[in-house]
């Protein structure tokens, strides 16, 4: 399988006055279908994952987790996401807690996964306070224009 670089268009925009060029992220802007894995690869990685004692098992499904999320400035308002995506964890969560399952978002979320899921549920557990106020943030009927 041939290694490809993926090179996206540059995105020109103003900062400060001056003009810079910046480029997009290769994940976002380009469709998952295009990215191409290794099956032989994604089934060795398996085969050692398996492999691992249940104390670096466990070490590393808890880093696997923390880097599902992420955190970045001018994304989804710097607050927790799904990886290299927009969906935010609270909108996740929100919607959850309205009665939407797991299959349901699946569905209205193509590009997550259920461990994507799984990784949001164990951040909000751990960040209830952060992420119950943005959903109160989010839906007080203050901010609303009726």
């Amino acid at each position: 399988m041939k290694n490809l670089l993926i090179s996206p268009p540059p995105l020109v925009k103003r900062h400060n006055q001056s003009r810079r060029k910046t480029f997009l992220n290769p994940i976002l802007y380009y469709p998952f279908s295009i990215i191409k894995v290794n099956p032989k690869l994604v089934e060795s990685l398996a085969e050692a994952i398996n492999a691992l004692a249940p104390d670096d098992y466990a070490l590393f499904q808890s880093t696997l987790i923390t880097k599902t999320i992420q955190k970045a400035e001018g994304i989804c308002g710097g607050h927790a996401r799904i990886r290299n995506t927009r969906i935010a964890v609270w909108t996740l969560i929100s919607l959850t807690q309205q009665g939407m399952d797991e299959d349901a978002l699946l569905h209205n979320f193509p590009g997550l996964t259920p461990f994507d899921l799984l990784a949001a549920r164990a951040y909000y557990r751990a960040n209830t306070g952060e992420i119950d106020a943005l959903i109160v943030s989010h839906h007080s009927e203050d901010d609303w224009d009726v």
